[in-house]
Formats: structure tokens, C-alpha cells, sequence
């Protein structure tokens, strides 16, 4: 889910030319300092985070290849409320048996791009709850000083397509849908031999 710190590895390199195709990927994005948020409706919103992200991304210029895993620790869903959190951390994800939750990029596609700002989307897989599943996260960046960037982006999850039961009742329906969020900035690093 944090893939969307790639495309700023295209930020980070204006000049940069486009990988060919079977070229090896030449550059590292550092995705520690990011911020995974997820929001739930109910009859009111639910807000909450995870802990830090690990991992680190690897990727051609331009667009094309990616790979890498980012991890997040189902254990760490945190919504600030300690009965609510035991309830998701437990039941919802099942983090005893589930304890992490993965990104694995496939590829990603500049969309629009300046001297400043990038957009685009990055395709992978997610594995949570025993499921893999592809998704798509769509991401824009803004160009920092020194290979930085701040990265945002997001995408809409469906508990069913996991196989997790959906955590509402008659008295507090919830929907089945859970919108994450990642920001925060992110920086890159060639990779040696580059």
C-alpha cells in the first residue's frame, strides 16, 4: 500500500531515461518515515493508523519494473480507542494468526509529471488476512531538497475480498469498504552500480 513512494524515485530524477524493458531496477525508495491511515464509516467515521512502515521499493526510471515489499504489523491498527483496537487487532484482522500485511509492487505508470510534482498509479498485490489480491494505488508527489519527496496516495479495500468478516451488527452497521491512506515523505537512493 505504501507503493505510492515509488513514483517519487521519478521526481527525485528529472532527467532520469526511461528503462528498457528487462533493465534491472536502478533506483531504492526509503519508505520508513510514511503514515498508513485507514478510515471506516459507520454511523460516525473511524479513523486510525498503523505503525511504521517497513521495506523498501526498488524501480526502474520512468515507469515500468518495480519490486520490493512493504509491511505493515496487523498488531499495530490503532484507532485510539483500547476496547475498539483489541476488537480489529483480534477479530477483525486476526493479527495472532495474520500478523502482517504486505504490498508487493508488480509496476507503475507516470500518469503526469513537471519539474515539481509527479502522479501516476503503481499495480501490485496485497496479502492481509491469508488473501492475496491485485490492486491499484494511485499516487501523487511533490519534489523536496536532497532526493526527498512527500508522497500521498490511496485506495479503497473491500473486507470481503479478504475474507474478513465485515466487524458490524443490526445496532452498529459498519460498510464494507476501508479507504487507507499513505503520506509522508519518502526518499531515494540509486542502487549500486548505477
Amino acid at each position: 500500500m505504501a507503493v505510492l513512494l515509488c513514483a517519487l524515485l521519478l521526481l527525485l530524477t528529472p532527467g532520469a531515461s526511461l528503462a528498457a524493458a528487462g533493465d534491472p531496477p536502478t533506483h531504492a525508495l526509503d519508505v520508513r518515515a510514511l503514515r498508513v491511515s485507514f478510515r471506516v464509516q459507520s454511523l460516525f467515521e473511524v479513523d486510525g493508523t498503523f505503525g511504521p512502515v517497513q521495506g523498501e521499493l526498488t524501480f526502474a526510471a520512468g515507469g515500468g519494473a518495480m519490486s520490493g515489499e512493504l509491511r505493515l504489523d496487523a498488531a499495530a491498527a490503532d484507532t485510539g480507542y483500547a476496547l475498539r483496537d483489541v476488537k480489529i487487532r483480534r477479530d477483525v484482522l486476526e493479527s495472532a494468526r495474520f500478523p502482517v500485511i504486505a504490498f508487493r509492487p508488480t509496476g507503475w505508470r507516470v500518469r503526469g509529471r513537471s519539474e515539481t510534482q509527479l502522479s501516476g498509479s503503481i499495480d501490485g498485490v496485497v496479502a492481509m488476512h491469508g488473501v492475496e489480491r491485485p490492486v491499484t494505488v494511485e499516487f501523487e508527489a511533490r519534489l523536496g531538497p536532497d532526493d526527498s519527496a512527500q508522497v500521498s496516495g490511496g485506495l479503497a479495500l473491500h473486507f470481503e475480498e479478504w475474507g474478513i468478516a465485515n466487524p458490524g451488527n443490526e445496532y452498529l452497521p459498519v460498510e464494507p469498504r476501508v479507504g487507507i491512506t499513505i503520506e509522508g515523505p519518502a526518499r531515494m537512493r540509486p542502487l549500486p552500480g548505477n
